[in-house]
């Protein structure tokens, strides 16, 4: 498992701030890397080989992103579980 500054576990579906503050960009894990975890439409496993991090889909007026952020730090924020929405 790995977890955001906060302590907060990191999971699959997670919404993340700054980006759904800022001219309506939409950020949210897509893949946790270490447990292989995915939302639908990824499969975990694709992304072992990079061993640590999440994958992260970031959404706005260019399309979508993915990025691998291999640390976690201060600048990944928990806005909301995947389940609260």
């Amino acid at each position: 498992m790995i977890y955001y500054a906060s302590g907060d576990e990191i999971r699959a579906g997670d919404q993340l701030g700054p980006g759904m503050q800022w001219s309506g960009q939409v950020s949210r894990v897509v893949v946790v890397i270490p447990t292989a975890e995915a939302v639908e439409g990824y499969v975990g496993s694709d992304w072992t080989y990079l061993e640590t991090g999440v994958m992260v889909e970031h959404i706005n007026a260019s399309g979508a992103h993915l990025v691998h952020y291999p640390a976690i730090d201060e600048d990944f924020e928990l806005l909301c579980r995947a389940s609260d929405m």
